[in-house]
């Protein structure tokens, strides 16, 4: 499995505009792979699309997505490495071990973790 740790330096290159797994490549472990692109494509409507229809530059847009998409991703990234280590990673007899201590965690712990990935807001 190739990833690319920390995703691209840029999304933006002059004109053009590097989404999903292009700009952002994590390993599957979070499953966000899809997710994340499709938050890049309302992006670049949000971000992109409309200041350029307004009248603002478009390099002044493009700077703007890259600044609003790289830190969410990037952070999505390292996560995935963790969920790599601690998951499917572990091989079968830690595997277990992981299981039967994620079944002391309790619900609402493990549900406000996933929140930094799963509550996602768009920009305005």
């Amino acid at each position: 499995m190739y990833y690319l740790p920390g995703g691209l330096g840029r999304y933006v290159s002059g004109r053009v505009v590097m989404v999903g797994d292009a700009a952002h490549v994590t390993l599957p472990t979070m499953g966000q792979g899809a997710a994340t692109a499709l938050e890049d494509g309302l992006c670049v409507g949000l971000l992109v699309g409309r200041p350029v229809a307004a009248g603002e530059p478009l390099g002044a847009a493009l700077r703007a997505f890259d600044a609003e998409r790289r830190p969410r991703c990037r952070a999505i990234g390292r996560a995935s490495v963790l969920s790599g280590r601690f998951g499917a990673h572990l091989g079968p007899r830690w595997q277990g071990l992981r299981n039967r201590l994620m079944r002391l965690v309790p619900a609402g712990s493990i549900t406000r973790g996933a929140d930094s990935v799963m509550g996602w807001t768009p920009p305005r």
